[in-house]
């Protein structure tokens, strides 16, 4: 019950029931009911919230034990152009992803398989060296699939000329037998067919807008794939070449939301062809911090693209690099790595299967996590229930990365039975990727208790500017809860009165009572 006093309430007075309750001369004053709660003599100087809290995280991909061949060569490679180990990593994660997506699968449910890719885009300074991880990590794979279509070339040519023959036999004899018509369209379907299973591989595509997307998907039995290390590659695919949304094109998203699940798409365009297919397609994109904010910013759409991207921002070596080092990247783990990627690609189809104690390992993981789900959870938040949501789908594919890595080298096994090491590796790699996608998003003003902070002082220090030195729970409430990053938080107002505003108050904000929450007037 609040200690009432007459208005004559003295800062001694303040000060005094302050030292007995152990607690600020503002909450002192508010629960003595004193006038005082509107004196700068009773507050203290709010604390600058971008120091008390955390910037982007730092994520530990990879540790000194790991000495599988891509941890080896992420480390020769970073070494060599002095770049961020953990980002160079990610990407080939996502390189060696991008090479399997042509016939690799997983079994995610007993009978039901979905393609190994992966969506993964991080971020690095210009002049880092970007585009040279890029292409000791991507080259192999242009290389591989050259290869393939060079030794189906013959074949794609003999083909091309039967249609063509037949063609002309259909179009340029003008009294054929019904029986010798059919024929003729029999053999063209045949061959037809048998040509869009000889695809002309693009393997990766760098700038690729939505609609050639799909064009290439039609092209190549339901893939693409995207590897790059500039901006444009994720800008470009995600609309940005429609300029702002409310003014014009709304950006396609469809086909990005089926590829990363290996779904069916049905597109029907009056301009164009669509497609009619089973789509697939992995991403891993070395750009700018701008990458990063496109894709968060494309959550709100409410259409489910951001979670399925797993994102990187790590600090750079700028001003650190020593330009008299000249560590040459070692040679015997690049044709190691070239050949990994032959043999994955020159596969075509392997559908990966995890153990029965990989399976109870996952499932207790996400049992773990799944209170934080719950409304007023860790992950209450739409745009995390999301993405960790896909974790499990999201483990099993970098799983069947790291499985691949090691089986698919020469004289390696080629197992198809994923074991507990890989899940346990995956989960951990997960964890440290999902602690960088939240505080990435929260330093964006997104989601998270940074940017939930910095909104809610900045619109107390909007109220104290016009003059006002409360605002009751409810009008708070109603204020933010359809502004980022607050759009999507389910169970905001009991977050709001039993989370955000207390961290405020020892931030000396603010104090609150059951109704109201009184506002230091030093934010004026």
């Amino acid at each position: 019950m609040l200690k009432v006093i007459d208005v004559n309430t003295t800062l001694d007075d303040v000060e005094e029931y302050a030292e007995c309750n152990i607690c600020t001369n503002a909450r002192a004053a508010m629960e003595l009911g004193s006038p005082l709660i509107t004196s700068v003599a009773v507050w203290g100087i709010p604390i600058d919230l971008n120091v008390v809290q955390n910037s982007i995280s730092t994520p530990v991909l990879i540790n000194d034990v790991d000495k599988d061949l891509l941890s080896t060569l992420s480390r020769s490679i970073a070494e060599s152009i002095q770049f961020p180990l953990n980002t160079c990593y990610f990407h080939g994660l996502g390189c060696v992803a991008s090479a399997m997506t042509k016939a690799f699968k997983y079994e995610y449910r007993e009978n039901k398989s979905a393609p190994v890719n992966l969506y993964c885009v991080s971020a690095q300074p210009p002049s880092t060296g970007k585009s040279g991880v890029n292409d000791y990590l991507s080259d192999p794979i242009v290389k591989a699939f050259k290869e393939i279509n060079e030794e189906n070339s013959t074949e794609r040519k003999m083909l091309q000329r039967e249609i063509k023959n037949i063609t002309k036999k259909l179009e340029g004899t003008k009294e054929l037998k019904d029986t010798e018509e059919m024929e003729l369209f029999d053999r063209l379907e045949r061959a037809n067919e048998s040509l869009d299973a000889i695809p002309l591989w693009a393997p990766i595509v760098t700038d690729l807008t939505i609609e050639a997307a799909e064009e290439l998907a039609g092209q190549q039995g339901g893939m693409f794939n995207i590897v790059s290390a500039e901006a444009e590659a994720i800008s470009v695919i995600l609309g940005a070449v429609y300029g702002d949304e409310s003014g014009g094109k709304k950006a396609n998203y469809g086909l990005l939301l089926k590829a990363w699940d290996g779904e069916y798409s049905h597109s029907v365009r009056i301009t164009r062809s669509g497609y009619n297919g089973y789509v697939r397609a992995s991403i891993s994109v070395i750009a700018q911090n701008e990458s990063v904010e496109s894709i968060l910013a494309a959550a709100a759409s409410g259409r489910g693209l951001a979670e399925r991207f797993l994102l990187l921002v790590e600090d750079s070596l700028l001003g650190t690099r020593d330009h008299h080092s000249q560590k040459k990247v070692s040679y015997s783990l690049v044709k190691k790595y070239e050949q990994l990627i032959a043999n994955i690609i020159k596969e075509d189809e392997v559908v990966l299967k995890f153990s029965e104690s990989s399976k109870r390992e996952l499932a207790k993981w996400r049992q773990k996590i799944e209170p934080e789900l719950r409304d007023g959870g860790r992950y209450s938040h739409n745009l995390l229930t999301g993405f960790i949501g896909k974790a499990d789908k999201q483990i099993m594919k970098i799983a069947s990365v790291l499985h691949c890595v090691d089986h698919w080298q020469n004289q390696a096994s080629r197992t198809s039975e994923v074991k507990d090491a890989y899940i346990f590796r995956a989960i951990y790699i997960f964890e440290q990727l999902a602690q960088t996608y939240i505080s990435a998003a929260d330093s964006m003003g997104y989601v998270g208790e940074k940017s939930e902070l910095l909104k809610i002082a900045e619109h107390l220090q909007k109220l104290s500017d016009k003059g006002k030195n409360k605002v009751s729970f409810s009008q708070l409430y109603n204020s933010l809860k359809n502004i980022k990053p607050f759009k999507g938080s389910r169970n905001l107002a009991k977050k709001i009165r039993e989370e955000l505003v207390p961290k405020l108050e020892d931030y000396n904000y603010c104090v609150s009572d059951s109704k109201s929450v009184y506002i230091n007037p030093r934010l004026k």
